[in-house]
């Protein structure tokens, strides 16, 4: 006997993921990935910046290569088919990886190629601002040689 057909399921709604929608904040994100992946390649390369601190994008490159992954995608085909979903993690681990290579490399060196390839430095690699105001005048003692009690 034919039995009605139990209607399916609507499907998990779609997640829209948007880029911004002026052009010039989307040029200034891919400026500010192409600006960091160059800087990346310069500190990779500069003797001052540790061996510790350049295993940190070796690793993440490594990964792009190893066929595990962090999501795998059979979790997230439930965001919805509209979703790219392919190397969503893969990307992600670059860029915290690269991102924080540059965070451990050391200030002055970073500061040095950033001013050699003319990018704008602003935040934390940008020249410390003083004021009068944030001088603090004193007098200082020589402290005994004996250790405290």
């Amino acid at each position: 006997m034919n039995q009605p057909i139990a209607p399916r399921p609507d499907p998990a709604p779609q997640r829209n993921i948007t880029l911004p929608q002026d052009p010039t904040e989307r040029v200034n994100l891919l400026r500010s990935v192409y600006e960091r992946a160059i800087l990346s390649w310069k500190l990779m390369w500069d003797e001052r910046v540790s061996l510790w601190a350049k295993l940190l994008p070796i690793g993440a490159i490594t990964y792009l290569f190893v066929p595990i992954d962090v999501i795998p995608e059979a979790l997230l085909a439930f965001l919805g088919p509209g979703v790219i979903v392919g190397g969503i993690d893969d990307v992600a681990i670059l860029l915290l990886a690269f991102n924080f290579f540059i965070e451990l490399a050391p200030r002055d060196v970073v500061v040095e190629h950033l001013r050699e390839m003319g990018a704008r430095i602003t935040g934390q690699f940008s020249e410390p601002s003083y004021s009068d105001e944030d001088v603090i005048e004193g007098e200082a003692e020589p402290l005994d040689d004996e250790p405290p009690r």
